[in-house]
């Protein structure tokens, strides 16, 4: 199996544009950027990276894959099922390599591949571990755009906006 050439995880803070952002980086660059999935973060809770598969832990990821609808939905379940069930001493570092080359390959074979999840920095110390030069983009969202959006924004019940004070709503925020 090939390795990854390049890999980005895309973390942020709640409506930055990341949205917009990954569309407009595919659109424009040679980047795909994966749809959220947990599948990366639920693994490194369960395991540390250089835990080997056991028989049982195979159930239990077998169980992940197909609680996964999302890696049906890309054509890779069954490869990772052959993967989890067929090789012996798979190690969780090298399980999660494996996922990240079959999605590169599915999606992005000759472009970085990008992924999305807001959680990401509670786990890329385990991630850079696994992949040298990963890296990490996160993105913040201006506190000042945060009460533009709350101010514009009005409550249906009452007809009053979100917020009318800057400075209490980024302290919320």
């Amino acid at each position: 199996m090939k390795t990854i050439q390049k890999i980005c995880f895309l973390a942020y803070e709640t409506r930055p544009g990341s949205t917009i952002l990954s569309k407009y980086l595919t659109e424009n660059y040679n980047v795909f950027v994966v749809p959220e999935c947990n599948f990366i973060i639920d693994i490194l809770k369960r395991y540390y990276i250089s835990h080997s598969l056991e028989e049982s832990d195979k159930q239990d990821l077998l169980d992940l894959i197909a609680s996964n609808r999302k890696f049906s939905a890309w054509g890779i379940s069954e490869n990772l099922k052959e993967i989890v069930n067929f090789e012996d001493n798979l190690l969780i570092s090298s399980l999660i390599v494996k996922i990240l080359v079959l999605l590169n390959h599915q999606f992005s074979p000759n472009s970085i591949l990008i992924l999305k999840k807001e959680s990401y920095p509670s786990v890329f110390n385990q991630l850079v571990k696994i992949i040298r030069d990963a890296k990490l983009l996160y993105i913040v969202r201006d506190l000042r755009a945060v009460y533009a959006s709350q101010k514009n924004s009005i409550y249906t019940k009452t007809g009053q906006p979100f917020s009318k004070f800057g400075v209490k709503t980024a302290i919320s925020w």
